[in-house]
């Protein structure tokens, strides 16, 4: 891969595909974004645990979110 710094792929049925498995050799990953099937947010969360939330919401009920759904995964 040559003079390639940074590269998405997406899609539902990304993980079990070869591609994703091949360049997964070559670095880590740096940002997943996802969609909350509880909350229906769709939030990017880095591998440092920044989350963006890309969905409109308050402030109380993104604090909620990353308290119920984050923090238990990362924990």
């Amino acid at each position: 891969m040559p003079n390639i710094s940074k590269l998405s792929l997406y899609g539902e049925g990304l993980g079990s595909t070869t591609i994703y498995n091949d360049y997964l050799t070559h670095g880590k990953i740096w940002y997943a974004v996802v969609k909350s099937a509880k909350y229906g947010y769709v939030v990017g969360v880095t591998r440092n645990c920044v989350v963006t939330v890309f969905s409109r919401t308050d402030l109380p009920d993104f604090k909620t979110y990353v308290r119920n759904e984050i923090l238990p995964i990362i924990g």
